[in-house]
C-alpha cells in the first residue's frame, strides 16, 4: 500500500511547489509521478480554499469565461468540473467540436453561471454537453439573446458518426431570467448554409431542464440562412421532464426556413402560465408530446397544432384551450379537452330525429353509430355535427323507439 504525506498549504500549489512539498510512494518505496486525469477543474471566486487548491484554474470574477473556455479547449476530450459558487461570464462558451467531445459539469444548484452580458451565449456544439448546473441572465441588464444553441452537424463521414451516438446534451439544467421577460433559453437550431449539405441534430436526449421568464423555452428551427429545401433537420430528439413557468412559449417547433422538425419526442411537460402566450406551439410533424400537464392557465391557446402541423400525438392533462388546424394530429386521454366519448341515444316511436349531447371538447371528427333495436328497415345517418351536440336522423317514423349506441371523437386516433 503507498503513502502521501503533504504539506497544509491552503493555496493552489504548481507542480514543482507540488513536488517539494508532497512525497508520493508506491508500496516499493518509489516515487510516483505526478499526473492528470482527464478532468480539469475550474474554481470560482468564491469557492472554499479546499476547492481552489485542488483546481487547475481559479477565476476572479471577472470575465470567467476565459478561463472556462482555456480548461475547455486544452481538454476537448474530457471533462471540465466546474466548483461550487458564481461564475460571471461576460462573453461567449463555445463547448464541443465536430471531432471532439467535451462535458462542462456544475456541483448542481452550488453551481451558477451568471451571464451579466444581454447577449451573450453558450454553443454546444456536436458531442458537447452542459450538465448539473444553474444559468442565471438579466441580474446586470435584460436579456435579449440566446442563452444556449445547441448546433448541428453536416452531412460528412466524422459528423454523421458524431449524429448516430446518442448523447445526453444538456441534463439537470436550471435556466432563470431574473430581469426582464424576453430571450429564448434553449435552441436546437439546424445550419444547413451549405450548398447541397445536410444538416442534422437528432438522436439526443435532454433533461431534467427547469425554464423560467424568457420569451422561449425550448425553440426548434433552422437558421434564417438555409436555402435549400430538405436540408435542415431536427429530429428524433428525447427531451424528458421539462418545467416552464412564466414562459412565453415553452415549447415551440418552427419548421420554417426549409427545416423538418419531426419525430422528436417530449415526456413529462408541466407549465405554468404567468407570461405564457402558447404552451406547447407545434408547425411540424409525427412529434410527441406525452404526459403534459399545464395549469394556472390564461392564455387563449395552451397547445396550437397550425395548419402545416400533422401526425402529431399529444397524451396527458390539459386546459381547454387547445387548437388544432392541422391533419391526422392525435390528442387523446386529456383531462379538461375530451376528444373521445360514446353514449346511447334513442329516436322515439313517431320521431325521425334526435339531437345528442356529445360532451367533447370541439365538434367531432367522426360519429360511429350502432342499433341496438331493429330499424324495421329505416335508414339512418348523423344528419349535423356542432361543438356540443350532433343529430341522428332516420327516413321515416316508426311505431316504436329505435336505440343506438354512438361512439364521438375529435381526430383521427
Amino acid at each position: 500500500m503507498g503513502k502521501i504525506t503533504h504539506a497544509d498549504i491552503g493555496t493552489q500549489l504548481t507542480k514543482t511547489e507540488w513536488e517539494a512539498n508532497t512525497t508520493h510512494l508506491d508500496s516499493q518505496d518509489n516515487t510516483l509521478e505526478v499526473s492528470r486525469s482527464a478532468t480539469l477543474v475550474v474554481a470560482a471566486s468564491d469557492a472554499s480554499v479546499k476547492s481552489k487548491a485542488g483546481a487547475d484554474y481559479v477565476c476572479d470574477n471577472t470575465a470567467d469565461n476565459v478561463e472556462i473556455q482555456a480548461a475547455i479547449d486544452l481538454n476537448t476530450n474530457g471533462l471540465i468540473q466546474l466548483s461550487e459558487g458564481t461564475f460571471n461570464l461576460s462573453g461567449n462558451l463555445s463547448i464541443g467540436s465536430p471531432t471532439g467531445r467535451g462535458t462542462v459539469r456544475g456541483q448542481g444548484d452550488g453551481t451558477i453561471l451568471n451571464v451579466s452580458a444581454p447577449d451573450k451565449r453558450i454553443d454546444i456544439y456536436p458531442q458537447g454537453r452542459l450538465q448539473n448546473l444553474y444559468i442565471e441572465v438579466g441580474n446586470d441588464a435584460s436579456y435579449t439573446g440566446n442563452l444556449i444553441i445547441v448546433r448541428g452537424v453536416n452531412e460528412s463521414a466524422q459528423d454523421l458518426e458524431n449524429f448516430h451516438k446518442k448523447t445526453k446534451i444538456l441534463d439537470n439544467l436550471y435556466l432563470r431570467n431574473r430581469g426582464a421577460f424576453g430571450g429564448r433559453a434553449i435552441w436546437l437550431l439546424a445550419a444547413g448554409t451549405v450548398a447541397g449539405v445536410r444538416n442534422f441534430i437528432g438522436l439526443n436526449t435532454f433533461g431534467p431542464l427547469q425554464i423560467m421568464n424568457f420569451n422561449y423555452g425550448v425553440y426548434l428551427t433552422a437558421d434564417t440562412a438555409v436555402a435549400e429545401p430538405g436540408k435542415a433537420f431536427v429530429n428524433g430528439n428525447i427531451f424528458e421532464s421539462i418545467i416552464a413557468h412564466g414562459v412565453g412559449y415553452s415549447v415551440f417547433l418552427d419548421k420554417e426556413n426549409n427545416c423538418a422538425v419531426h419525430g422528436n419526442i417530449f415526456k413529462s411537460i408541466g407549465i405554468q402560465s404567468g407570461n405564457s402566450v402558447k404552451g406547447i406551439y407545434c408547425e411540424g410533424g409525427g412529434n410527441q408530446f406525452q404526459n403534459v400537464f399545464i395549469w394556472d392557465w390564461t392564455a387563449p391557446n395552451a397547445v396550437e397544432f397550425t395548419a402545416t402541423a400533422n401526425r402529431n400525438r399529444i397524451y396527458g392533462y390539459l386546459t381547454p384551450n387547445v387548437t388544432d388546424a392541422g391533419t391526422k394530429n392525435i390528442i387523446k386521454d386529456n383531462v379538461g379537452y375530451i376528444t373521445e366519448n360514446s353514449g346511447t341515444a334513442t329516436i322515439t316511436a313517431g320521431q325521425t330525429s334526435v339531437a345528442v349531447t356529445h360532451g367533447l371538447a370541439a365538434t367531432p371528427t367522426r360519429v360511429i353509430l350502432t342499433p341496438t333495436t331493429d330499424t324495421a328497415g329505416r335508414r339512418y345517418w348523423v344528419s349535423a355535427k356542432g361543438a356540443t351536440t350532433f343529430t341522428i336522423t332516420i327516413d321515416s317514423t316508426y311505431t316504436s323507439d329505435i336505440t343506438f349506441d354512438w361512439r364521438a371523437q375529435i381526430g383521427e386516433g
